[in-house]
């Protein structure tokens, strides 16, 4: 199993527009804003053929942080 995550304010900023300072908006909008990504690989082998399992699994998890 492997999971990465960053702040979506990361990406917007400094992947999609590299040229373009960070701005209060930008920061306001997309701030508090997690974007975590997991893939797992799971296999399982046996000396009957009808008992050998495969399985691929992803998901993306996005989840915001709120402050009162």
């Amino acid at each position: 199993r492997l999971t990465y995550g960053m702040p979506v304010s990361t990406m917007i900023g400094d992947y999609i527009f590299p040229d373009i300072p960070s701005s209060r908006l930008t920061r306001t909008a997309f701030g508090g804003w997690v974007l975590n990504l997991t893939g797992e690989a799971y296999s399982q082998k046996s000396n009957l053929v009808t008992y050998d399992y495969r399985n691929w699994r992803g998901q993306a998890l996005l989840s915001k942080r709120f402050e009162f």
